[in-house]
């Protein structure tokens, strides 16, 4: 699932998921991207998201927070 495809289905889900995994190096749109739009819509304690890269590498970690 790329970030576009994610946004698409939390806006026609149901209820939203406990968590959102996502990976920073997603095709189409990135982690990054991907998590702005969600963060338009959703609080932080409303939908948890945890980004997951690899190699694990400290300038993504600071760019996730």
């Amino acid at each position: 699932m790329d970030g576009t495809e994610a946004l698409d289905f939390l806006k026609t889900c149901a209820s939203p998921p406990d968590l959102v995994l996502l990976d920073v190096m997603m095709p189409v749109m990135s982690g990054y991207e991907c998590c702005q739009k969600i963060r338009e819509t959703y609080t932080r304690s409303a939908l948890p998201i945890i980004m997951v890269f690899f190699p694990p590498r400290v300038h993504y970690t600071f760019c996730a927070f």
